[in-house]
């Protein structure tokens, strides 16, 4: 009797074990997708050229002078490398702040160094500047235009030398192996800077009357620089500079 109850608790034992193992016993399947892809890049390009098309060379002597006479071109271009990202981009040049004036057009034709954004053009109008000289310009260059007009930004010091920050945007998308025209053309000194017995520079201190002057024995260098984000996801280059000093 005592044989045939462990018989029945095994075999009911075993039954459970079963049931729980067809418990388990579902149908199931897995895959699995991975996605490629590739990162971008963004990479530029920028080189400076005579009127002539040929490489700028450093070191050239600046002389007194004006627009059209002692002007040292200085073709300022910036090229979006085969492979890049079509990109936003803009240039900015400093200026030692020495001889810098105005950041408008009633003021900036007194810096004792200039720059010209336009070949035989004296920068200094305002963007849609109603003015004649501007005015032909605008007809004569037109794709110039594709740049702003300068714009006086604030001042930054590099090594021992402080500069005035100024900047040009593209109006454009740049393709990838698209060159702008020149950011900027030519530089050149003021006609009213002398050299005084010393050999060093005297600049005008009373820009209005220009008969005040002081020694200047700093940097005349003016440094370009360029730079560039891509286009995609801003509505234009005014997005696409806000964004990349944002970050």
């Amino acid at each position: 009797m005592k044989k045939k109850i462990l018989t029945g608790a095994l075999a009911v034992c075993m039954l459970a074990t079963l049931v729980i193992g067809m418990s388990l016993a579902y149908f199931t399947d897995t895959d699995t997708k991975t996605n490629t892809f590739t990162s971008g890049k963004v990479s530029i390009t920028l080189s400076e050229t005579d009127h002539a098309g040929k490489s700028f060379v450093d070191g050239q002597k600046l002389l007194p002078g004006s627009n059209t006479e002692n002007a040292i071109a200085k073709n300022a271009i910036v090229t979006v490398d085969q492979g890049s990202e079509d990109s936003y981009v803009w240039v900015e040049i400093l200026i030692p702040t020495a001889l810098y004036v105005g950041a408008d057009e009633t003021q900036e034709h007194h810096n004792a160094l200039h720059y010209n954004q336009f070949k035989n053009y004296l920068q200094g109008y305002a963007e849609d500047s109603t003015l004649p000289a501007a005015v032909a310009c605008a007809a004569t260059y037109p794709s110039d235009h594709q740049w702003s007009l300068m714009k006086y930004i604030d001042e930054v010091t590099v090594g021992d030398t402080t500069y005035a920050r100024l900047r040009t945007t593209h109006k454009d998308i740049v393709k990838a192996g698209e060159a702008t025209s020149p950011a900027i053309n030519q530089v050149y000194m003021d006609k009213t800077v002398y050299a005084n017995e010393a050999g060093n520079y005297m600049i005008p201190t009373d820009w209005e009357a220009k008969n005040d002057f002081a020694e200047y024995t700093g940097s005349w260098e003016i440094i370009v620089n360029a730079y560039a984000i891509q286009a995609a996801g801003f509505a234009d280059v005014d997005a696409a500079v806000a964004a990349y000093y944002a970050a």
